[in-house]
């Protein structure tokens, strides 16, 4: 599993790579507040819904501080999802370093 810095993956979104922005939290914790353009699959369900996320591109799971995001990676890696990232503090570290929530 990858690991990609806040900082990294703000760049990559500015420069329009292609990816998927997976967010593995809790339906109140994904109203409070995720991160622009991602999908929202709680990490509980997220083998049922496989199907959601598609494998040809690369997909960059985040959690609130990165635990539930490292399980995410690894559910994904396990069911042959060839590239997949972490976020190291997710959008703990996100907040932190000033950049942009979407809420609701």
């Amino acid at each position: 599993m990858n690991l990609i810095s806040v900082h990294q993956l703000k760049r990559a979104l500015e420069q329009g790579e292609e990816m998927l922005i997976l967010d593995v939290r809790g339906d109140e914790e994904w109203e409070s507040g995720h991160l622009p353009g991602a999908k929202h699959i709680f990490v509980g369900h997220l083998e049922q819904r496989l199907s959601e996320v598609p494998k040809g591109k690369p997909v960059v799971a985040y959690c609130e501080s990165g635990h539930r995001s490292g399980i995410a990676a690894s559910i994904l890696l396990r069911t042959g999802y060839p590239r997949v990232s972490n976020v190291p503090g997710s959008i703990t570290a996100w907040k932190a370093a000033g950049f942009p929530i979407v809420k609701g």
